[in-house]
Parts: C-alpha cells; structure tokens; sequence
C-alpha cells in the first residue's frame, strides 16, 4: 500500500501562493488607483464648484436695479427700471479676455457678459444645466460651469459663471502618477517582500527532505532541524515510521535467524532416531532432513550477509561491498572473490539491506557452482534520455559449467517462479526478483564470458 501517486503532478503550492498572491496585489493597486483618480477629481471639482457658487452668489449682490436715463425714457416713452451689475463689486479676472473666469447673466431686458468671454457664443443648453462636466469651448481650456436662478426685485434672473480647471487637471495628473509610482514601488516591495517570506518557509520542507536523505544515506543523527508547529506533526510521523521500520525488521530477522538456530538440536535429534528405521525409510528421511538442514543454513547465511539491520540507509558500494565479499570468502575459502566498482557517486538510492540481500544472493549462488572465481561489476550506464535519472547495472559471474541456453531461455521467462529449494542456479532468484521489482528494476541472465552463468540486475534511480 502507497501514501502517494507515484507519479505526481508538477503543482508547486509555492508557485501558486506567488501567483494568487501577485493577482491580490494587482488587483488591489488596480482599485486603489482608479479611487485615487476618481476621489482626486472629485474632490477637485467640488471645490472649484462651491468657489463657482460663491461667485455667482457675488454677481447676484452685484446686481442693482436702477432707472433709465431720462433721455431713454423721454425715447421710450417709458420709465421701468433694470437691472445692472455693478462692476467695481467683481474681480478683475472677468476683466480681462480669456482669463479663465467668465459669466453670463440673462435678465428680462439683457444679457450681461463678462470682458472675458469676448466675443464666443456660448451654447443655448449650456445654460439652461445648473452643472455640466468639463467641456472645451475655447481653446486650451477646459471649463466647468454653473447655472443658477434667481428671482430678484420681481425679475427672473439666470447666472452662469464657469471657471478653467485646465491648470489644476494637469496637477491632479501629475498627483495621480506620484501616486501611482509610489503605489506601485510598494506593491513591488510588498510583493518581494511575501516572495522571501514564503521561500524562507518552504525552505523548511527542504531541510525535512535533506533530513530524509540524509536518513537514507545512513546518517542516523539528530541534526539541529527545528521544524515549525505547522509540519511538526508530518516529521513527528515520518521518525515514527522509521523506528518502526527499523524495530520490526531488526526483529523479524532476529526471530528467524534465533528460530533456524534453535532448530539445529531438534534437527540432532531426528537424524540420531533416523537409524533407528528401517533402510528405506532412513533414505527418505535423509532427504528430508537434508531439506530442512539447507534451509536452515541458508536462513543463517542471510543473516551472516545482512549484518547488522539498518533499515531506511542507503546502499555505499566501496563501503559496504568489501566486508559482503570477506565473508563471502570465510564461507566458500575455495573461492576467489573480486570486484570492480565503476561508478562516481559514493552512496546508491537503493535500501542497503535490500542490496546486500540481493548481490549475497547472487553471490552465492555463483560461488556454489563456480569452478574458482566469482567477479562482481557495479557500472554506471547511460542516463534514461526521458527523466535523466542515474542508471546502475550489478554483474555477478562465474567460471563454473554455466547453464545451457534452453536452460538459460527457461529460467529468463520463469524468474519468480523457481522454486528455492531446487538445484542449479534458481536457487534464491525469486528473492533477487522481487527486490528488483519492488526497485522497478530489471534482472537478467546470460552467459558469461568465463563459461559460467552471468547474472545482471539494473536499476533506474
């Protein structure tokens, strides 16, 4: 049973915290600028508009009603008063032609204009609204009016006056790209600012992983790893799944290497009441007991290969394939053992157990049916063009009679099936098999250019 997919996706959680985070602080700089630009205006125009009522509140006090000249009257035949504004009450700037500042006042009997407005028309419908947006009527400036009426010594009286804000648009918009370049300097700070934030947290998943390798390379000291409250349980769990591991299988090979021991003096037994039976029943009895006196012997050499359990380290060929090979010798003193390690990396990523369990088999096997020299090769092939990951490659052989092809073909397509307790170098290859399987790896037989059997176990790590 597996935790995880083997083979997972690309998702970064880090990349996509950076994403979401980039896409909060755009659209969050996107808001704020366009309210910076519709407050600014806003403000803007609402303070030169109550300044555009006051001034019309100023032209209204202007406003005097004042009787004809008598040459007028004698003209008209009439004496009605009208209205007229009272010049020396106004600012100068209507004075003066295109200044900036102009009004219209339309009463009963005439229209009064300021100086300024000079000799421009202005729009029917533009008086008639009490409030219009900045519009372009003369050139260069942008104006934004106001319209009122009033009703003044029993006269209805319209008052426009209109101001140029052309001069205090162009400061709103050099105020808008202060803002905007300060904004954005600080949303860029902000933003680098959570980038190194969250790398530096994600740098404890790595150091979680470098404690995992390390771990695996057969470093079994504490390190000075803090992890934060967040993963504490995730690396809590992982060193509690390693010292379980670690504990059965130190006690599951314990048990049976105790249990094949314990049998011997049974064993003792049966063989001293075997001669008590008669002929035929000794011999098959003497088979028996030669089965039972095999596997037991071979369970003891598993454990004398293995060595001390260290579950979860890793495979060090130059460190490890030394003592397998001495006593490899101690068991067969008439065979020759050599090696040849051609490989740069000084640790392998397969369970150190599980390689010395494989290559003890195998070598076993070879020593058993060799005539005088068994040759172990460790080689690194060609990477996998596909993931670029390391490839490995374990040759054992030997220079006994070797196996026929026929024999060799059959014992290609059967691997798992041989039975162990039979002859011939089957023997413990079920084993080498579902090692190499659990690693995806591969294990192949040919023969040797000694004349013996020449067995390959590859690996992709």
């Amino acid at each position: 049973m597996k935790l995880f997919r083997k083979k997972a996706n690309n998702t970064s959680i880090e990349r996509q915290l950076h994403f979401r985070l980039l896409l909060v602080l755009i659209a969050v700089l996107m808001i704020t600028l366009l309210l910076t630009n519709t407050l600014s205006r806003e403000f803007s125009h609402n303070y030169v508009l109550h300044r555009l009522e006051n001034e019309a509140e100023n032209l209204i006090s202007a406003l005097e009603l004042k009787a004809p000249s008598l040459p007028d009257a004698t003209i008209t035949g009439t004496a009605k008063p009208t209205l007229e504004l009272e010049l020396d009450s106004i600012s100068d700037l209507y004075q003066r032609a295109f200044s900036g500042h102009y009004y219209l006042i339309k009463t009963p009997d005439a229209i009064i204009r300021s100086r300024s407005l000079w000799d421009i028309n202005l729009p029917r419908k533009l008086l008639s609204k009490r409030i219009t947006s900045p519009i372009n009527i003369i050139k260069g400036q942008l104006l934004l009016t106001y319209s009122t009426k009033v009703t003044l010594h029993n006269q209805t009286v319209r008052i426009w006056v209109a101001e140029d804000i052309h001069p205090l648009a162009h400061n709103i918009k050099r105020f808008n790209l202060s803002i905007i370049s300060f904004l954005t300097l600080s949303f860029m700070a902000l933003w680098w600012l959570q980038h190194r934030t969250l790398r530096n947290s994600f740098r404890f998943f790595e150091q979680l992983r470098q404690r995992v390798v390390s771990l695996h390379q057969g470093s079994g000291q504490e390190t000075g790893f803090q992890p934060p409250k967040e993963i504490k349980p995730l690396s809590d769990e992982i060193n509690r799944l390693v010292d379980q591991l670690g504990q059965r299988t130190e006690r599951s090979r314990s048990a049976l290497g105790n249990f094949a021991h314990e049998l011997k003096r049974p064993l003792q037994q049966l063989r001293l009441q075997q001669r008590t039976l008669p002929q035929e029943e000794q011999e098959v009895m003497a088979q028996a007991l030669d089965q039972i006196q095999y596997l037991l012997e071979r369970e003891l050499k598993r454990a004398r290969i293995a060595g001390r359990c260290l579950p979860g380290q890793s495979f060090h060929p130059t460190e490890d394939i030394t003592p397998l090979l001495q006593v490899m010798e101690r068991i067969y003193p008439a065979i020759s053992f050599k090696q040849q390690i051609n490989i740069e990396n000084s640790s392998l990523g397969i369970d150190r157990d599980d390689a010395l369990e494989l290559i003890g088999n195998l070598l076993d096997n070879a020593a058993k049916y060799a005539s005088k020299h068994v040759y172990f090769t460790l080689i690194a092939e060609t990477p996998d063009p596909e993931s670029n990951r390391q490839k490995v490659a374990f040759h054992i052989e030997d220079d006994g009679s070797g196996v026929s092809q026929d024999l060799l073909d059959q014992l290609t397509l059967r691997g798992t099936k041989l039975d162990e307790a039979s002859a011939g170098h089957g023997l413990g290859l079920s084993i080498c098999k579902s090692i190499c399987d659990s690693y995806q790896g591969e294990l192949n037989f040919s023969q040797s250019k000694l004349g013996g059997l020449k067995v390959s176990a590859r690996f992709t790590l």
